[in-house]
């Protein structure tokens, strides 16, 4: 029974790859009001684009200003997806559909980036005309990323008999050939990626690597980024994986037994890269690849990692963990360390010696590193690593830390919006197991406990004024923390322009911001 469902799977994601047959989509559309503009008190207006399936996802390309909708509904009971639904292009500027077809979800994924559009199946790749949804080119090869500049795309050679191995290759986005090929491997999965300039990536991955996007050439250093055969302890708690920390974003290890990402963030200063592994902390200069120096971490010691630097150091923040797929996973030890940014040469090197300790996340404020374990904070001092001050906290119930939060959170205080730290310009914000965020003191006193439905996030800004979302609902603030404005808009939707884009079950919806309000305001975005 179980080979007859494969089969009919695998005889459906072929069909629907190879015969993408145009459909008739039907789109009703309805012009209502999405919200007021509080200093007018008049309406802000909109569109209700409804389509004949559950918007699933969408996305909008910048380039074209199409918009692709995955449409696809649930089950009967609400808990599972579709298999069968549609992929449709949509022209929100006139309110048509450029053309639509069906798709088979189950094996067939959908790939975004600008001007262009990718479906995926079986290790094969088929780019999309946007504008007629036909079929320009299939290849048997992933594509990770995309530069529509240079009409480049980037990804690993599929093979049916060991899956995608480690030839990174150049695709022209346009004809789907082959440009360059080159070896790169990806054993521990992609941990960063980020141009130097328009034609230069630098990957993280196994080491560093810079790739001309245009012929695939560029220096290689090579380094230990991850862990096999790992049989340590795991933690409970991996919430940090969606919340800053390296997670492998582009393409992770599935192994059960390896640990990946330990490596730090990349730091770049004029000419020079500064990264560290679980073996060592280099400098590298960004235009050759050549080692200017490097610092042995001690064997067995080395994690997941965070640098800072400054005019005279190079800060290294060790916090003993590794991400296991979805988990944390203990390894190496936590510690606190200083380099010479030109030499080298140690400054300090400060063990956190308690037992079972790893570090959840770290903040720098002013010459004070702050560190968060699961149920305390600890203050070392940047100039030399000495421990300044340990408190622990018992928030009862089996209740801990999860990590520090910045700017990014706001609250209501008199009738105005303000973020944490306008409120309090001093403290710590640290989010809890339960959802809570804490305001603590400099003295590591809890001043205050916002509860979770109190919080509300930054979502994007228009003309000068910031977009505060909670649940469906969005709040449109001036500089001052006033209201000038309310829209119906979910954290999902999208700014571009002068439009937000949004969607609710079977519609998307399109507001115009230009109701909501004017002016020319400046922000001091404060600390990050």
């Amino acid at each position: 029974m179980k080979k007859i469902i494969l089969i009919v799977i695998t005889f459906l994601a072929f069909y629907f790859a190879a015969h993408a047959q145009q459909v008739s989509v039907k789109v009703l559309s309805n012009e209502q009001s999405f919200g007021t503009n509080i200093i007018s008190n008049t309406d802000i207006n909109g569109v209700l684009y409804t389509f004949p399936q559950r918007i699933h996802d969408f996305f909008l390309d910048t380039t074209t200003g199409y918009i692709s909708l995955q449409l696809r509904n649930l089950s009967r009971n609400g808990k599972y997806l579709d298999n069968n639904g549609k992929l449709v292009q949509f022209d929100p500027q006139t309110g048509k559909v450029i053309w639509s077809m069906e798709m088979y979800y189950a094996s067939n994924y959908i790939q975004h980036f600008n001007n262009n559009l990718i479906t995926g199946f079986g290790g094969k790749s088929t780019g999309l005309d946007l504008n007629t949804g036909n079929k320009l080119w299939t290849i048997k090869n992933g594509i990770m990323m995309a530069n529509s500049a240079a009409d480049i795309g980037i990804g690993y050679r599929y093979k049916g008999s060991s899956g995608y191995t480690n030839d990174l290759r150049g695709i022209d986005m346009r004809t789907g050939a082959v440009k360059w090929e080159r070896f790169l491997e990806h054993d521990y999965g992609w941990n960063e990626a980020f141009y130097i300039n328009d034609s230069t990536l630098i990957v993280a991955s196994s080491g560093l690597h810079a790739v001309n996007l245009r012929i695939g050439r560029g220096w290689d250093y090579h380094a230990l980024t991850g862990k096999k055969d790992y049989t340590g302890m795991v933690a409970a708690n991996a919430a940090g994986l969606a919340l800053g920390l390296l997670t492998g974003t582009f393409m992770v290890t599935t192994a059960h037994d390896v640990v990946t990402d330990l490596v730090s963030n990349t730091l770049i200063d004029n000419d020079y890269i500064y990264f560290a592994t679980r073996e060592e902390l280099v400098k590298l200069n960004k235009n050759t690849g050549q080692l200017v120096w490097h610092y042995p971490i001690p064997k067995g010691m080395g994690s997941q990692s965070a640098l800072y630097i400054d005019d005279n150091s190079v800060y290294m923040v060790n916090t003993g963990l590794g991400n296991l797929g979805v988990r944390k996973a203990k390894i190496g030890e936590p510690f606190v360390a200083a380099f010479n940014r030109e030499t080298g040469v140690q400054e300090y090197f400060s063990f956190i010696k308690e037992k079972d300790l790893q570090i959840l996340s770290h903040e720098v404020i002013n010459d004070q590193i702050f560190l968060l374990f699961a149920n305390r904070i600890m203050v070392c001092s940047m100039s030399d690593g000495q421990k300044l001050v340990t408190e622990d906290f018992n928030l009862g119930n089996k209740i801990g830390f999860e990590y520090f939060t910045g700017s990014n959170i706001f609250i209501e205080r008199e009738n105005k919006v303000l973020a944490l730290f306008e409120l309090w310009p001093e403290n710590l914000f640290v989010v809890t197991t339960d959802g809570k965020v804490l305001s603590i003191n400099s003295q590591l006193e809890i001043e205050e406990t916002i509860e979770k439905d109190e919080l509300m996030f930054y979502h994007n800004q228009y003309s000068g004024y910031k977009l505060i979302s909670k649940a469906d609902k969005c709040s449109v603030i001036d500089e001052a923390g006033n209201r000038v404005a309310e829209l119906k808009a979910t954290p999902g939707a999208i700014v571009n322009g002068d439009f937000l884009f949004d969607k609710s079950e079977k519609a998307l919806i399109v507001v115009d911001l230009r109701e909501v309000g004017t002016g020319d305001v400046r922000w001091d975005e404060g600390r990050k």
